[in-house]
């Protein structure tokens, strides 16, 4: 196991659909392989060879292991071969068993590995995990406890997974967020934006939905909603609606991309993150740094950092306190919050300062572990 960063260190992450999914763990994962690459160390993703085609990674390198299973079940095989001594194992979970099996892997060639949760250990995400007591339970907490750290995003994460599993160590380094223009909102479309995925329980739609009943029909904004169905569906979020009496302000659609999606946030009004928790909140940023009101629960962790003047309007992740956001961002000076949120992200998010983080909180650990 290697004692300190050096430039012969090698960062593989993996997870076994890293080379096919077009979600926020596969963002995440290139984003930081690009930053970590432009420090001037080696970086490669692995995911499962039955990928076709490999999304491009710039100047990272890109390769595929065999898998067998299916699901929750997917397993790498050949894992090993591809490490080497001076490698650091970089585990995207999210509950799945390849990365526990990768992580034996590695403690078996005494090679360190890191975990990053994506939130995966957040209170309500727990009651979620099948079969908690006799297997998944003591074999997440074995990951942890036996990873050289846990990269978390931010210290009330981390706080999060020390309840989980307490001998956990980490490295806090939020993933960084370039700002690549003038802020380009507009507003006047008449309507409020959501975009995510149609989980009602994690982003908080059934809380939106009860918040916008609360309100005299004349009172409510139109709720305009892009999403995938994963776990739940837009169906399902309609049936909502209906049921509470609010279909008429609530719009319930298929997710958009590129021009589409950046047209439907700059004619937003605002843009909602009502969610129950949040480990990063990509869309909050993106939705900031156009220069969009945003409304965003407490609970995400984003909004507890940036507690102090917040460049968001921050609301309770309830239904009367949603309802009470709504007005309140309907208020709010766009101008300002936009000034404020540029601010922020320059001063917090820029890569060059998060990398640092990233990698002295890693050379830490090292100097701190033990030799296998």
């Amino acid at each position: 196991m290697p004692r300190a960063l050096t430039h012969r260190t090698r960062f593989v992450h993996y997870h076994p659909w890293l080379l096919s999914r077009n979600d926020s763990i596969a963002l995440v994962a290139y984003h930081w392989a690009r930053a970590v690459t432009a420090a001037g160390y080696r970086v490669e993703l692995v995911g499962d060879s039955a990928s076709d085609p490999p999304p491009s990674a710039d100047d990272v390198m890109v390769s595929g292991v065999r898998h067998v299973g299916r699901g929750p079940t997917l397993t790498p095989i050949g894992l090993g071969q591809r490490l080497g001594a001076d490698d650091i194992l970089v585990l995207h979970t999210d509950w799945r068993f390849a990365n526990l099996f990768a992580a034996r892997v590695a403690r078996r060639l005494g090679v360190p590995y890191l975990v990053v949760p994506h939130g995966g250990y957040e209170p309500g995400v727990l009651p979620r995990v099948r079969d908690p007591l006799r297997y998944r339970m003591p074999a997440e907490r074995h990951l942890l406890d036996n990873a050289l750290g846990v990269h978390v995003f931010f210290e009330t994460e981390a706080d999060l997974v020390r309840r989980f599993a307490p001998r956990a160590r980490f490295v806090v380094a939020p993933t960084g967020f370039e700002i690549n223009s003038a802020p380009e909102w507009k507003g006047g479309g008449g309507y409020d934006a959501w975009l995510g995925r149609y989980d009602i329980g994690h982003k908080g739609l059934d809380l939106l939905l009860q918040a916008l009943a609360t309100l005299p029909p004349e009172a409510r904004p139109l709720v305009a909603m892009h999403g995938i169905d994963w776990p739940n569906s837009a169906a399902e979020v309609a049936q909502q609606a209906r049921g509470l009496g609010v279909e008429a302000s609530v719009s319930v659609d298929p997710p958009i991309f590129g021009e589409q999606k950046d047209r439907f946030l700059r004619e937003a009004d605002a843009y909602l993150h009502p969610a129950r928790w949040e480990s990063y909140g990509l869309a909050i940023l993106e939705n900031v740094a156009l220069g969009a009101p945003c409304l965003v629960s407490s609970a995400t962790h984003l909004a507890q950092w940036w507690r102090e003047d917040p460049p968001f309007v921050v609301c309770d992740p309830t239904p009367a306190g949603i309802a009470a956001g709504l007005q309140r961002v309907r208020d709010a000076a766009p101008d300002k919050l936009a000034e404020r949120g540029r601010e922020l992200i320059t001063r917090d998010l820029a890569w060059p300062v998060v990398t640092e983080r990233f990698l002295d909180g890693v050379d830490r650990l090292l100097a701190g572990a033990q030799v296998a």
